[in-house]
């Protein structure tokens, strides 16, 4: 009966724990303007143009949907609070890193 109970509890927060889950379009604005903010340090870089974004974030977003697809809600929403915490391209590159070694250990 404890296990019905939990159960019933996990089954009404859900709503709540997906809700905490940033849109696509806010996470490829997190990974576009790390970019633009990596770029800028590099010497002769050009900033996008507002096309290029535009065309990007689409691209991005579509994409996070296949892997969301792809991976299943648990694993994509893990990977994607990962890289909402990362501040640079190498925090990013971590995420990717774990992800490979939770496969691993499976």
């Amino acid at each position: 009966m404890k296990t019905f109970h939990k159960f019933l509890a996990l089954a009404a927060l859900t709503p709540f724990l997906a809700a905490c889950t940033p849109s696509n379009e806010d996470v490829c604005n997190h990974v576009m303007d790390i970019m633009k903010k990596e770029m800028g340090d590099a010497e002769g870089a050009k900033a996008p143009t507002d096309e290029e974004v535009k065309k990007y974030t689409e691209k991005c977003v579509a994409d996070l949907d296949k892997e969301k697809e792809k991976k299943g809600a648990d694993a994509y929403n893990k990977q994607i609070k990962c890289v909402m915490a990362a501040s640079d391209m190498e925090g990013m590159m971590k995420c990717e890193e774990k992800e490979e070694e939770e496969k691993k250990a499976e």
